[in-house]
């Protein structure tokens, strides 16, 4: 007679983690969501501002002139592109990680 006569391995999906441990996933992607959309906007505003100055500056040094406006367009572009890009990835992340924080932990140290 053996100790473990049949052993089965279950495979668990992701869609699985709302059973285990009271979790929410949905509401960790929504969370997710919601600060990515935040930080993509505050990114691409900053980037604009930030990429179009710099635009500006290196048109101007490059072509006085037309090379100014189209330095501060292209850079502005440029830099609305890339700040939201990482601002975006970068707020899913941060509302992700918080909201998983919020139910795994708890109540003492910030949980539900």
């Amino acid at each position: 007679m053996s100790a473990n006569p049949s052993i089965t391995f279950e495979t668990i999906d992701s869609l699985d983690l709302n059973d285990v441990n009271g979790g929410d996933i949905g509401a960790i992607i929504d969370a997710g969501n919601r600060t990515g959309n935040a930080g993509a906007l505050l990114g691409a505003g900053a980037g604009a501002v930030a990429g179009g100055v710099g635009g500006a500056i290196g048109g101007t040094a490059v072509f006085p002139g037309p090379g100014s406006a189209a330095g501060a367009f292209g850079g502005a572009a440029a830099g609305a592109g890339v700040g939201g890009a990482i601002g975006g990835a970068a707020g899913w992340v941060g509302g992700a990680a918080t909201e998983t924080w919020r139910q795994v932990m708890p109540k003492w140290l910030g949980g539900r």
